[in-house]
């Protein structure tokens, strides 16, 4: 992951999901910072195709957690999820690691 910080911490919540219950989450909540730089990081396309999967929250200052259509619950625990990145990948259709020059811009 390029930067290290808000959007790899999306990411790896996404993966650690994934791996502790074998599907994707419905709902995210995020706090502002990190609603902020995952919004950012993605163009409009990829944005679109993160919200056409799943439905962010901004949390304020509060939960960064993912939550299942069943009452699955995840809260971000570091990088524990890394093993699924290609999986995500896959399931978002858009690249996750695209190197720190990659970005699309707006």
């Amino acid at each position: 992951m390029p930067n290290g910080g808000s959007w790899d911490r999306f990411c790896f919540l996404l993966c650690g999901f994934y791996g502790q219950f074998g599907a994707w989450p419905q709902l995210v909540h995020l706090p502002s910072v990190v609603m902020a730089s995952v919004e950012g990081h993605l163009n409009p396309d990829e944005r679109e195709s993160v919200r056409s999967k799943i439905d962010l929250v901004d949390s304020g200052f509060g939960d960064f957690i993912a939550e299942g259509t069943h009452g699955e619950r995840n809260e971000y625990n570091g990088p524990a999820g890394h093993k699924h990145l290609k999986a995500c990948e896959e399931w978002l259709g858009i690249k996750l690691n695209r190197g720190p020059y990659a970005r699309s811009p707006f």
